[in-house]
């Protein structure tokens, strides 16, 4: 992967925010990049998304759910957007709905090892008190009641939503892109439970255990 290279490079050290930062190690940039960036056609708009608009806000977020996994971003926000966006609500258009649930299996498919990691250890943290205040767009959608934030219950019910969609998918939705992309999304879930549950726990998750889109 491009960004784990780039990481590599030892020189490069700038002025950011009135501190000395690694360019190439802590990438200072990506982030404030990301959210410049970041941000759904679907959403923008009446209008239903162009071809060349879904494919671009697909391959986002698969290149954003990338970076979760290999540590260069941690952006769990931004999954939770796009994942509520996509299977905790019901009123998008059909089109629109394409497009959101494209970009949002990118985040399953790539970044899944560290969604579940991360959605057990906010429930370990709920149970001893910790109270975290979630920014108010990754809020949960209408169709989900569980509490805010990442958790066990919300992976859940977004594997649950693709079990459904792929059993019973509405027309618009019985298409081989969209098919195959939500077959592949609970696919990599389940194997990174499986894989979560066997990791020892002084182990961190990696890019361990998530091949490319071709399986590779």
């Amino acid at each position: 992967m491009v960004i784990r290279k780039l990481r590599k490079i030892e020189r490069g050290t700038v002025i950011m925010w009135g501190a000395y930062m690694q360019l190439w190690d802590e990438l200072p940039l990506l982030n404030q990049s990301t959210i410049e960036s970041t941000g759904s056609p679907a959403a923008k708009g009446e209008e239903a998304p162009s071809e060349d608009q879904v494919q671009q806000w697909r391959n986002e977020s698969a290149f954003n759910a990338r970076c979760l996994q290999s540590g260069a971003g941690s952006w769990d926000n931004y999954a939770m957007r796009a994942l509520a966006s996509a299977l905790e609500s019901d009123d998008w258009p059909a089109p629109h709905l394409r497009c959101e649930i494209l970009a949002a299996t990118q985040w399953l498919i790539y970044s899944s090892p560290t969604l579940i990691r991360w959605a057990k250890e906010n429930d370990e943290d709920f149970a001893q008190g910790e109270v975290v205040n979630w920014e108010r767009d990754v809020q949960p959608g209408p169709l989900f009641h569980g509490r805010e934030g990442l958790s066990v219950g919300r992976w859940n019910f977004w594997k649950e939503r693709l079990e459904s969609l792929l059993q019973s998918p509405p027309d618009h939705l019985f298409v081989e892109d969209v098919h195959g992309s939500m077959s592949l999304a609970l696919e990599r879930m389940k194997i990174a439970e499986k894989e979560d549950a066997e990791r020892p726990e002084d182990v961190e998750s990696g890019e361990v255990g998530i091949p490319n889109e071709s399986g590779d």
